[in-house]
């Protein structure tokens, strides 16, 4: 099950959700992408292919991103996490339950 799509060009989507599942749509097609987790994936949105944000249910770390090179965590909330969207690779907000708002910004 796929809960969430985003990307910033027609070559470069991805969707994710249960289990862990991230797709990623390029020049060959569909094809899975491994980011380190079986969390169930709520939310992705990016900048570039090389600037992606993925939030989730209760991943160490609930925020993943990728830099062009490989995916780490960069937020502790530790709550269920439902969306992620920003303006930049250094304007990015995240929300989840109990009305949490959480802003990655470039200072901090």
């Amino acid at each position: 099950d796929l809960a969430s799509i985003g990307g910033s060009a027609a070559d470069d989507i991805r969707a994710v959700g249960r289990d862990g599942a991230v797709v990623v749509y390029g020049v060959s097609g569909w094809n899975p992408e491994d980011i380190g987790t079986t969390a169930n994936l709520t939310g992705v949105w990016s900048s570039s292919a090389s600037d992606v944000f993925v939030t989730g249910v209760y991943l160490n770390g609930n925020v993943f991103h990728y830099d062009g090179a490989e995916w780490s965590p960069v937020f502790t909330p530790q709550e269920l996490l439902n969306g992620v969207w920003g303006t930049s690779p250094t304007d990015v907000f995240v929300v989840g339950s109990g009305g949490l708002i959480v802003h990655y910004g470039q200072n901090d």
